[in-house]
């Protein structure tokens, strides 16, 4: 009986080993938890972790008149949605118009000095030298009928774009209850009929530079085919006061032209400048046209920030207001300067905050607006893998 209970070992009882066990290796646990903490908060200083400020890239665009006038008429609002190359306005054209008118007078001229000149010629023996001249009458006979034309049908496409605007402003003020629906209606339909008459306009215009070319050919042949005819010095005077109204007329045309004034880019108009009767400059602000896609953002990143971000890291953006709705953008460019951060990107406004400029671009379509102020989560990646979920 005593040996048996020699034999039976004495067991520890469970509180004595858990301190046994306590004082043995919970050292080690909190040493090795302070390594591994002193790991964590190194790595994070170490791999430049920030959030930084950014704002959405605004691309405005502003239309301006090419030449000093007065707004004749604007054909959009504020917040309107417009095409690229679509008119949004319409620059005054009374001085233009009345140079045009000028212009078609001493067209007007020309024509009796050639009337004259045909009367004289056909009094004339049928020589060589009086059919030369004859040829030479019709051509530039054919060259006034088509810059008169042409004069014409200039004037009416500037009418017509005048009429158009009216109509389209009368309709908007007939739909809110404010205008006469019959003088809308009687606008409409001359502007109409105007169109009509531009539209038939085009088919005589050409018919007019075949009859030119026609008149080139006959006085080309008869020049071939008779001997020792050289050109009339006569007709040189009337040749060169047509060519001289030809350019002026071209001149005049083109700054028409330049008077519609049409969008640089699709988009929605953000702020109309000046209103129609106003005088605007040569290439003053007339209203300002924002593209509604954000493709790009501008961060910065703080002087006294430890962050070492390069072109092609990858960012997290999102907002204060929803920062779990986080997408994902890329570095396309690093400033090379520093710089005053912007107005409301400021942390103080008494203190003036410096860094660098930083653009991300690649965003989703429709993931930001423009000028919406974002926060930038950058987290480059790391030499121990280990750790970033601990990060």
């Amino acid at each position: 009986m005593a040996s048996t209970v020699a034999r039976t070992p004495v067991r520890t009882p469970l509180r004595r080993r858990f301190r046994i066990w306590r004082q043995r290796f919970l050292p080690v646990t909190v040493w090795l938890g302070a390594i591994a903490l002193l790991l964590v908060l190194s790595q994070r200083q170490q791999s430049g972790m920030a959030v930084l400020p950014g704002v959405v890239e605004v691309n405005e665009v502003t239309v301006a008149p090419l030449a000093d006038g007065m707004v004749g008429g604007i054909t959009v609002d504020v917040l309107d949605v417009v095409a690229g190359d679509q008119v949004v306005a319409l620059m005054d054209d009374t001085l233009i118009r009345g140079e045009l008118i000028t212009a078609q007078a001493e067209l007007g001229r020309l024509r009796a000095t050639l009337r004259d000149e045909k009367r004289r010629i056909a009094q004339r023996k049928g020589d060589q030298d009086t059919n030369m001249r004859r040829f030479a009458l019709d051509l530039e006979e054919a060259r006034l009928e088509h810059l008169e034309r042409w004069a014409r049908q200039e004037s009416d496409k500037v009418t017509l774009r005048r009429l158009e605007i009216l109509a389209e402003r009368q309709r908007a003020l007939v739909d809110d209850g404010v205008f006469d629906e019959l003088t809308c209606e009687q606008t409409e339909l001359e502007c109409e009929a105007l169109r009509r008459r531009v539209e038939e306009s085009e088919a005589v215009l050409q018919e007019a530079a075949t009859q030119i070319t026609l008149a080139e050919a006959r006085l080309a042949e008869y020049h071939e085919t008779a001997e020792g005819i050289q050109n009339d010095a006569a007709m040189a005077p009337v040749v060169e006061a047509i060519a001289v109204q030809q350019a002026r007329i071209q001149g005049i045309t083109e700054r028409m032209a330049r008077l519609v004034l049409r969008a640089p880019i699709g988009g929605r108009v953000a702020r109309i400048l000046h209103r129609p009767g106003e005088t605007v400059a040569m290439g003053a602000p007339l209203m300002t046209i924002t593209d509604p896609h954000a493709r790009r953002i501008i961060a910065y990143v703080d002087e006294n920030t430890a962050v070492d971000i390069k072109v092609g890291d990858e960012v997290e953006v999102f907002t204060r207001t929803r920062p779990d709705h986080a997408v994902i953008a890329k570095v396309l460019k690093v400033g090379p300067r520093v710089e005053p951060f912007p107005e409301h990107l400021q942390r103080n406004a008494m203190v003036t905050q410096w860094g660098h400029p930083v653009l991300l671009g690649e965003l989703p379509e429709g993931a930001f607006l423009p000028g919406q102020s974002v926060m930038i989560r950058y987290t480059p990646n790391r030499p121990f893998p280990f750790l970033n979920s601990l990060l």
